[in-house]
């Protein structure tokens, strides 16, 4: 559709660290790029919560360049479950899905999807 754009957001933990990092694209309907960002995280706790950092700063960066119909996509089931569920969550990112569920109002239409992991490519790298 052309009024939407596409946010795919993705993260990798390392367990023996305790580390991670998290990334997101957005492109529009015909998958030209719009932005992109992201970071190193020095702790995080376990894998859900680094995918859900990695939500939370693809919502900003939409938000930055002016997004306002928007479709994100991950490969992380439990962060779509969860979106899907209103950003509620008993985890350790309960507070952080509360954040990207606050920052998801703040467009017109704010759509979450599952992809598998080799649709989600371009944020994993």
């Amino acid at each position: 559709m052309e009024d939407y754009v596409k946010l795919n957001v993705d993260a990798c933990y390392d367990v023996n660290s305790g580390t991670g990092s998290c990334g997101a694209i957005i492109r529009d309907h015909r998958g030209m790029f719009i932005g992109a960002c992201n970071r190193t995280i020095p702790f995080v706790s376990d894998a859900p919560s680094a995918e859900a950092m990695g939500l939370h700063d693809g919502l900003l960066l939409a938000g930055q360049v002016g997004c306002n119909r928007i479709e994100i996509n991950s490969d992380c089931i439990e962060v779509i479950e969860t979106m899907n569920d209103g950003g509620n969550s008993l985890g350790p990112a309960a507070a952080i899905y509360e954040e990207c569920n606050f920052l998801g109002r703040n467009f017109a239409v704010a759509k979450f999807a599952h992809c598998p992991r080799e649709a989600n490519v371009a944020a994993d790298l």
